[in-house]
């Protein structure tokens, strides 16, 4: 029997969220649904199995993942008219991505990779 890898948790709940903020928020206006959705898109394309090489990426990738998942928790349960929260919130998860993207850039970094 298979058992579930990390990288497709993640992928089921990014695509759960992405559902679920869009059924929230809806599609008012294009570049505001794009900033709100994008987090989760990212997560769901940085979810895969290359991306999931050596345990260093698994860390901070699974970390980075859970840490906006529950973020997008805190954005489903905060009011439509606490726009300052919400924008803090989606803020804080491209912060955690790019974050997590760079240690993961600078600790792999290949010299014949260039």
């Amino acid at each position: 029997m298979e058992y579930l890898k990390l990288y497709n948790i993640i992928r089921v709940l990014s695509v759960g969220f992405f559902i679920a903020l869009i059924n929230k928020f809806g599609v008012g206006s294009f570049i505001g649904t794009v900033f709100i959705l994008a987090p989760y898109l990212l997560l769901f394309l940085l979810a895969n199995q290359a991306a999931y090489k050596t345990k260093l990426r698994i860390f901070f990738r699974s970390l980075s993942g859970t840490l906006v998942c529950v973020i997008a928790i805190e954005i489903l349960f905060l009011g439509q008219n606490d726009v300052i929260g919400s924008g803090y919130a989606i803020a804080l998860q491209y912060g955690i991505i790019f974050v997590a993207e760079a240690i993961i850039g600078l600790f792999t970094y290949d010299e014949n990779s260039t």
